[in-house]
């Protein structure tokens, strides 16, 4: 789903940019990169350094016109490095790289960013398959996204209700439509369960974690089930009431 107000957003924020740089209101400053504390590859913070008295932080997982490379995903940015950069401070006093410069002699190789960033990448996948925690959350969720596709597989007139609310009966083309999607997913899901299945030996405990994260999520696809069960029944009750009518 698109989100609109997050999309809005992102059309103001690159046009105030844009329009600070081409009037020139704007800050610069220069100096050597210090207190840099780079992004992991997977997220979760913001790559962070400070140049003087002004700090910096941005993420490659948010949208932004302004600079946002982290040096995991092949940025240039590294410890001691001497850069001048222009900033537009915006209303949350948060300085967005305009423009970033560093000399040619200091600028990290290409073969460098790639290097450190593949092997930040390889780091992550490691703590990926070796974590415990991780390995059960993802073969419960795997789980989890079978169980519900099937559901939708089987049950396919009632959760077609959810996206078509004004039937059944349903034409021929929006039945095959959903149900080649549902049965998609169910494919999709199973494939991806054999997958993390086959990909190493797990003991008893291991299944058992596994099942209680699957028991989560199915417990949270229940409860939105439910209510949106609800809503249909209400719907449906007041559009067959004559006193609801106006």
């Amino acid at each position: 789903m698109l989100d609109f107000g997050h999309f809005w957003f992102n059309v103001f924020s690159y046009r105030e940019l844009v329009q600070a740089y081409r009037t020139g209101k704007y800050s610069v400053v220069e100096g050597i990169v210090e207190d840099f504390h780079p992004m992991p590859y997977e997220g979760h913070q913001s790559e962070c350094f400070r140049v003087e008295k002004e700090k910096f932080c941005y993420s490659d997982y948010e949208v932004s016109p302004a600079f946002n490379q982290s040096a995991s995903h092949g940025g240039p940015i590294r410890a001691g490095l001497p850069v001048r950069i222009a900033y537009y401070e915006d209303e949350n006093f948060q300085g967005q790289i305009l423009r970033l410069e560093i000399r040619a002699d200091s600028l990290p190789p290409q073969a460098e960013r790639t290097a450190y960033a593949k092997d930040a990448e390889q780091k992550w996948q490691r703590w990926v398959k070796e974590d415990p925690t991780n390995d059960r959350f993802q073969l419960g969720f795997s789980l989890a996204a079978l169980l519900i596709s099937l559901c939708w597989t089987l049950d396919w007139k009632h959760f077609i209700r959810y996206w078509v609310p004004s039937g059944p009966p349903y034409s021929r083309l929006v039945t095959v439509v959903f149900r080649g999607f549902f049965f998609a997913c169910l494919v999709g899901s199973s494939i991806q369960f054999v997958r993390v299945i086959s990909q190493k030996q797990r003991s008893i405990v291991d299944f058992e974690k596994a099942a209680v994260y699957s028991l989560f999520w199915l417990g949270f696809f229940a409860i939105i089930d439910l209510i949106l069960r609800w809503r249909l029944h209400l719907r449906t009750r007041s559009a067959g009431d004559p006193s609801q009518s106006t």
